[in-house]
């Protein structure tokens, strides 16, 4: 989801002309900042801070977990959770929660894509910040293993 955000931020980034983010929305005509924030910066930094939410959350289950069998109770537990949207949607598409909600899912499941075009030199912007945000994340990660690791080693936390 990290990684999806920031490709979403660059391809529909305000002040690219030739991206047509206001139609990806289904405002076309209102590229206004105000839309452009409320409509796909706003949602995409709530994204993007959920992201970081569940990898911390990850790498804390994975910290304290002292055996197995509560890592994979733990690990099961923040599945659920994760995947309690994607249930409710289904529960809805199901008509469970009423006829006009399922034929909005319905609308929803048959929306395709919009195909943007990005200009070559975009393109090459866009990898370098996903990538350097891929490496931030990776580095955070293992800065954050070496730390507990150096503080097994030297006892602050238990003995191996």
């Amino acid at each position: 989801d990290l990684v999806s955000s920031v490709h979403i931020l660059i391809a529909l980034r305000r002040r690219a002309e030739h991206v047509p983010w206001d139609e990806v929305i289904d405002k076309k005509g209102d590229r206004s900042v105000v839309t452009w924030l409320m409509r796909i910066l706003f949602p995409n930094v709530i994204k993007i801070s959920q992201s970081i939410v569940v990898l911390y959350a990850s790498f804390i289950v994975i910290i304290q977990s002292s055996d197995i069998i509560d890592l994979l109770k733990d690990f099961t537990a923040l599945f659920v959770i994760s995947e309690t949207d994607n249930i409710l949607f289904n529960l809805a598409d199901a008509g469970y929660m009423g006829e006009h909600i399922a034929m909005e899912c319905a609308q929803v499941k048959n929306t395709s894509q919009l195909d943007v075009t990005v200009k070559e030199q975009d393109e090459t912007d866009g990898y370098i910040l996903r990538c350097l945000v891929f490496l931030c994340m990776c580095g955070v990660m293992i800065g954050g293993w070496s730390y507990i690791v150096r503080g097994q080693y030297s006892g602050s936390y238990m003995r191996l």
